[in-house]
């Protein structure tokens, strides 16, 4: 599955650490598409890299109100994760959102300038998600038996 070739040159070959919020509403989880990154879709949850400075709780605000145009109030820190994908390498924070205020939408990446890859944003039943080829899906999804496990996962987790 080979990686978009602007994303390697920008953030490949080196360590970046993200912060990504698990924000669930009627049973649906709010998930971002990523066009472009790979030769397929690519379903993940909202977020993004740490500024120099910035803390992470900061972070997801930020990453949420860019991608998604929404402010939200992050909960608890509950999963941390290291994916590696040659050659993009990150370590994640995920924390639980508490709360939201807006109506959620597709937004941008400031980086990306015009060439955005975020396609799409919805809030996928577990159904959805558990119907999709699991490389379409951030690798978290590999290791739950149920997507719905997602809300009480907990720990550290070595993902490729």
């Amino acid at each position: 599955m080979p990686i978009n070739v602007e994303v390697s040159e920008k953030l490949g070959n080196r360590v970046r650490v993200r912060v990504c919020g698990i924000l669930i509403s009627d049973n649906k989880l709010l998930m971002i598409n990523h066009h472009g990154l790979y030769n397929h879709d690519f379903w993940s949850f909202p977020g993004g890299g740490v500024e120099f400075g910035e803390s992470p709780t900061d972070t997801l605000k930020r990453e949420f109100q860019e991608e998604c145009g929404i402010l939200v109030e992050p909960g608890l820190h509950t999963i941390s994760c290291s994916v590696v994908k040659p050659p993009l390498h990150a370590v994640e924070l995920f924390f639980n959102i508490r709360s939201y205020q807006g109506n959620p939408k597709a937004g941008s990446d400031p980086e990306r300038g015009n060439n955005q890859i975020i396609s799409d944003l919805q809030f996928l039943s577990w159904n959805e998600i558990s119907l999709m080829p699991v490389s379409h899906l951030h690798p978290l999804f590999r290791h739950l038996r149920h997507p719905s496990e997602i809300a009480d996962t907990t720990g550290f987790y070595e993902l490729t």
